[in-house]
């Protein structure tokens, strides 16, 4: 309103006023104004009619239930983060103590077997799946003739060209430089590795020579021998006693020597059988049956054999 009025004044101040409408300009100026005190006195009102004191009261209400709440959750949720924090660090200390104790369980195991390899009379040697030697003992380095741990070879593929008598063929015997027989065995572990035992069966081989000497003795000897069991039962005849007998070793096996005797088979059972068992020699006459019938006779000595544990 005041705005129109001062548009029309500005429009007529170009122009003279005549007291007619000076007046007139002045009534409408002052009915503007008044109007305009009116407006700004129902405003004043209504403003002051406004219950500002509750107003803020409520405000200030939710602001502290705001921000107390906001508090409670925050305090809630460090107490939460704290108590998982303190979970997380006793269950990392429990992994801790349980992998520090498998760790040493697993190195006490580790060195239980290194010890039981390394007092192992056979040689053993472990192998990886790339071909790496990864364990031997002093006894299979002893079986290859290496003193020194430095100077083995590192690679199967080396072991094999070096060795290729031992390591071509699985369980047989071979002979080293040395003159020692050797017996290798491979097997292959559950990841692909190689695992090698050596046995060093020198003796084995002088005890089946010697066998073999006593075997050629027997077989060529002069005189008939027979071996029986504790209760008489034939288990071995030489040559001779088949040559003489006519008997061969397949007729007599597990036989008792009755089956060769007449009538007069001996002059004392019971005395030859009283020797034997206290380990003497006997000595007698025999007269057997040959498997043709005919009776022959001989002095023969029998004598118990003994072992470091039965006769």
């Amino acid at each position: 309103m005041l705005s129109e009025l001062y548009q029309g004044t500005q429009a007529k101040a170009l122009t003279p006023l005549s007291g007619t409408q000076l007046s007139q300009l002045v009534n409408r100026h002052f009915d503007v104004a008044t109007a305009a005190g009116t407006e700004l006195s129902d405003a004043k009102q209504a403003f002051l009619a406004i219950p500002t004191e509750q107003t803020f009261s409520e405000l200030n209400s939710a602001y502290n239930h705001f921000y107390t709440t906001t508090i409670e959750d925050a305090r809630h949720l460090s107490e939460v983060l704290l108590a998982i924090a303190i979970l997380l660090f006793l269950v990392l200390i429990i992994a801790a103590n349980r992998l520090n104790a498998a760790k040493r369980k697993i190195q006490s195991t580790s060195q239980t077997l290194s010890d039981a390899v390394a007092r192992l009379t056979e040689g053993f040697a472990l192998f990886s799946r790339a071909g790496n030697l990864m364990l031997c003992n002093k006894a299979w380095r002893s079986h290859f003739g290496f003193t020194d741990e430095d100077e083995l070879p590192q690679k199967l593929s080396d072991w094999q060209q070096r060795f290729a008598a031992f390591f071509c063929d699985n369980a047989n015997l071979h002979k080293t430089d040395k003159g020692a027989w050797l017996q290798v065995k491979q097997t292959e572990t559950h990841n692909g590795g190689q695992v090698y035992v050596s046995v060093n069966v020198s003796l084995f081989k002088q005890a089946e020579e010697e066998l073999r000497k006593w075997g050629h003795a027997i077989e060529q000897s002069p005189s008939s021998i027979v071996i029986t069991d504790t209760r008489a039962r034939i288990e071995y005849v030489n040559p001779k006693f088949e040559k003489i007998t006519g008997y061969s070793l397949d007729e007599v096996k597990g036989k008792t020597p009755k089956m060769l005797g007449a009538e007069q088979s001996f002059t004392d059972n019971k005395q030859l059988w009283q020797a034997i068992n206290s380990g003497e020699v006997w000595r007698g006459e025999f007269h057997n049956r040959r498997k043709s019938g005919i009776i022959i006779g001989s002095m023969l000595p029998y004598r118990p054999l003994r072992t470091s544990k039965v006769k």
